[in-house]
């Protein structure tokens, strides 16, 4: 990710897309933590974990499937 964002931004602009980078992943980062306690406390904690790597997955498959089609047409355009 760090070096999509040194290839695509502005070198004006790179403190400001790294903060919001770094905002973004501390925010998620605080946010499982506040989520997985009231987890823990209605499963077990092995499928806890499970149940958050699924999610993490699903996420993460929905985020390439959202920017493939850009991208693909971006390196078209190239």
């Amino acid at each position: 990710m760090s070096l999509k964002i040194r290839s695509e931004v502005a070198p004006g602009d790179l403190g400001k897309a790294h903060a919001l980078w770094y905002t973004g992943s501390y925010g998620g980062s605080a946010l499982g933590s506040l989520l997985f306690g009231p987890l823990f406390d209605h499963m077990s904690v092995p499928a806890g974990f499970a149940i958050g790597a699924a999610c993490l997955a699903v996420l993460g498959l929905a985020g390439v499937l959202a920017v493939a089609p850009t991208e693909r047409a971006a390196a078209r355009s190239a």
